[in-house]
C-alpha cells in the first residue's frame, strides 16, 4: 500500500471546518473531534493501489489523533 498526502491545513478556523464538512469535502467530523489538534491533513491511495481510498487525520505537530477513512476519492 502507498499513500500520498494531498493536503495539510493549518490555518484555523479552515481545518476546523473542513473537519466538519461531510463527505466527500470532509471526513464529517464535529469540533470535538478537533480537540487537542492543529491540522488537518488529506491523505489518499496511490494508482498502484488494488483499492481507492481517501484518509483525514486530526493532527497535533505529526501525531494523529483522530482519522476517517472512505473507500473512493
Amino acid at each position: 500500500m502507498a499513500l500520498v498526502q494531498l493536503r495539510r491545513i493549518t490555518e484555523d478556523p479552515a481545518w476546523r471546518y473542513a473537519v466538519t464538512q461531510d463527505p466527500p469535502f470532509g471526513p464529517g467530523g464535529t469540533l470535538a473531534d478537533c480537540n487537542g489538534g492543529d491540522a488537518l491533513e488529506i491523505w489518499g491511495s496511490t494508482w498502484d493501489d488494488s483499492e481507492d481510498w481517501v484518509e483525514f487525520r486530526v493532527m497535533a505537530g505529526t501525531t494523529v489523533i483522530r482519522s476517517w477513512r472512505f473507500s473512493g476519492f
